[in-house]
């Protein structure tokens, strides 16, 4: 189809007047084209034109306002071709109907056709210069509605993140990830398949993924072994949505058996967002009071907490009790390698070795996973510094109330450890590990012995009777964890070396069993009290501690508490803590947690005071105690980020009291004036 005589003549007023000697030419070449024949000339000029909407007053030009026009121009200048160009490709340009042009120029069809009956019949030469205005004129408008489009957008989602209820809950939901498959339920692929988590709390909760196979049958007793292929994983999705994972079985704290099945190597999980864009520090924390598996009850941290502080939680759940820490020469032979014991620390190993495939998928990062243990979970952690095979699977460590002096003494090899255990197969009354596995799970944990179940509590006592749950295998661990921080530079450069970061409650080791056992309001019965316990020993050991810790004015049971805290835990960490600070490469820091509260154990700073209050558990009731707590989570949080924490360029070699406040003092007097001198370590020292 030919181009219409009004369409061209419009074309031509709105050219430029200044005719260039090539254009003259190539306007002469178009007329002469049979598209342009059908156009007879008009004789004259029209004496007015139409004036529209948006156009200036000149003749046939339509020009914007001010503003708009300079924004025009520029716009025009930045999109058009160069002339040159333009006039080279003329006879490709490609043209649509009359009313599609003009739509797209802005004029209504009315001004259409009176701009089209008096357009300038010499308006022709211009034409090819038109065909250049036309196309630039169309991409200003697509950039202006992109634009405007752009600022619709921007007022669209600032309301939205104003609104409240289901409707901010699903955009937060949006914006996390595109992994949302209801508004209750989120899927993400782990190595092993499909999971499927829920939400909560604004954040996204998996429970019990497994990270190893069931430690069942012939690999009771057996190092935790990973799935050796798709075909040993489940088929579907793994449904994740439900509570939180059963505990390991163990012994409770009156020696019965607890805890759920013994598959029971997961791991819960408790992440903001599931994408793999800009991966989040992964925390891994281990928790439980003991190795035999004493506890009050498991913690776990609140899902918001995750949000909050822009980090992944992986709570690992491990074996206990004789499941996890059995060594007798029984099991070695039907072993391979020929060792045991140790169990429950291959499961942290190999939870850590799923974490490095997996972490991404749950929107972490495997090179910032920082580790959190308490107590035995603590304890089981820096084994982990003795063990090479770690050494890629962490990069810091925060450890809480755990063992401080692991030496050889309390952990004996492999010959020992079966000698010590052999008596433990006659309660069971089993000669083999064919005997061993296909006795039930009640049956194995009746059969611990008290002594070994049985933590001491209070003041030391000559000799007093301990388990030693660890021991060097000879696979796991060559050299216990004292030995191996003493090591040379050299030798540490095969072993993991953490930033670490030792700490420990005021009263740590005030037990609800020996809270209840006296009436502690009165400064003789505690006087008495470590007269019978401290008294057994040799030396004026009674009399200096009585000195150093029963004052006249202060409240007898914080007084016991504190001092038996300072001998079982504070001063063998505050030891282990400059130990490690001699040693390792990384520095090495200690704290002393020491707001009180109210609970089963009195008024003092207890022993999941401070990993509560890390957690987002901790129920604080004052000001001072709630300053506690943000200062806590201010140490750890900081910790998992920037690996290091406040006042560290004066915190060398110094303690960190952590209270309603944040404040570092030189040393530990009661350690460094009585109690690292006394020779209780490392027979008196926790060690589980």
């Amino acid at each position: 189809m030919g181009r219409s005589v009004p369409y061209r003549r419009l074309y031509a007023e709105m050219a430029d007047s200044e005719q260039h000697p090539q254009d003259q030419q190539d306007q002469q070449t178009e007329r002469a084209d049979p598209i342009g024949a059908e156009s007879p000339a008009p004789a004259a000029q029209p004496e007015h034109t139409t004036q529209v909407p948006g156009l200036s007053s000149a003749p046939g030009r339509p020009v914007a306002s001010s503003p708009l026009r300079r924004l025009t121009d520029r716009l025009t200048s930045m999109f058009s071709p160069p002339r040159k160009k333009v006039v080279e490709r003329r006879h490709t340009v490609e043209t649509t109907s009359e009313s599609q042009r003009m739509v797209s120029l802005g004029v209504p069809d009315p001004t259409l056709s009176r701009l089209a009956a008096d357009a300038d019949p010499e308006g022709g030469a211009d034409d090819q210069s038109t065909r250049t205005c036309a196309p630039s004129k169309t991409k200003i408008i697509i950039v202006l509605l992109a634009l405007v489009t752009f600022l619709v957008i921007v007022i669209v989602a600032v309301t939205h993140q104003g609104t409240t209820g289901r409707r901010r809950h699903a955009s937060y939901l949006w914006d996390a990830t595109a992994r949302i498959v209801s508004d209750e339920h989120v899927e993400t692929m782990a190595s092993c398949g499909l999971v499927r988590g829920r939400v909560e709390k604004e954040a996204f909760v998996f429970h019990g993924v497994p990270y190893a196979l069931a430690p069942v049958g012939r690999r009771r007793f057996q190092t935790a072994e990973s799935p050796p292929g798709l075909s040993s994983c489940w088929t579907g999705v793994l449904e994740a949505t439900g509570p939180p994972g059963a505990a390991c079985p163990h012994l409770a704290a009156d020696g019965t058996p607890a805890g759920g099945a013994e598959d029971c190597l997961t791991v819960d999980i408790y992440t903001p967002r599931v994408p793999f864009t800009e991966p989040l520090p992964v925390v891994v924390f281990v928790g439980g009071d003991t190795l035999s598996g004493r506890t009050l009850a498991e913690l776990r941290p609140e899902p918001e907490l995750a949000r909050r502080h822009g980090v992944v939680f992986v709570t690992v759940r491990v074996r206990r009790s004789v499941l996890g820490f059995l060594a007798s020469e029984v099991l070695s032979r039907a072993s391979h390698p020929h060792a045991s014991g140790n169990y429950g620390l291959s499961d942290l190993l190999a939870a850590l070795e799923w974490l490095s495939l997996n972490a991404e998928h749950f929107g972490g990062s495997a090179q910032r996973v920082t580790l959190l243990g308490h107590q035995s979970g603590a304890t089981l952690m820096s084994l982990l510094t003795a063990v090479p095979r770690s050494k890629q699977l962490y990069t810091n460590m925060w450890l809480t109330g755990g063992s401080g002096h692991l030496d050889n003494f309390t952990m004996p090899d492999l010959r020992q450890a079966s000698e010590n255990n052999a008596q433990y197969l006659s309660y069971v009354d089993c000669a083999d590990a064919r005997c061993l596995r296909n006795r039930t799970v009640q049956q194995l944990l009746e059969a611990v012995p008290r002594v070994w179940h049985r933590i001491p509590t209070g003041l030391p006592r000559l000799n007093e009777p301990r388990h030693n749950w660890l021991v060097r295998d000879g696979f796991l661990l060559t050299e216990s964890v004292h030995d191996a921080w003493a090591e040379s530079q050299e030798r540490r450069r095969e072993l993991p070396d953490p930033l670490i970061v030792l700490g420990v409650n005021a009263q740590q080791d005030g037990a609800p069993d020996l809270y209840g056992v006296r009436e502690w309001n009165v400064s003789s019965v505690a006087e008495s009290y470590v007269a019978t316990t401290l008294g057994t020993f040799p030396g004026e050991l009674r009399d200096r501690a009585t000195r150093l810790y029963l004052r006249h004015g202060g409240d007898p049971w914080t007084q016991i508490a504190t001092m038996v805290s300072d001998v079982r835990t504070v001063c063998p960490l505050y030891a282990a803590a400059r130990r490690a600070a001699g040693h390792f490469t990384n520095r090495a820091y200690f704290y002393l947690a020491a707001q009180k509260r109210h609970g089963e154990t009195g008024f003092i700073a207890d022993a999941r005071s401070d990993i509560e209050a890390i957690l987002g558990v901790y129920k604080a009731e004052t000001i001072e105690q709630r300053k506690f707590v943000d200062n806590m989570q201010h140490m750890f949080y900081k910790f998992v980020r920037e690996g290091r924490l406040p006042l560290d360029a004066s915190a060398a070699d110094k303690v960190y009291v952590v209270d309603d406040g944040i404040g570092t003092v030189s040393g530990h007097q009661s350690c460094d004036d009585l109690w690292n001198s006394s020779g209780l370590y490392p027979q008196y020292a926790r060690r589980d």
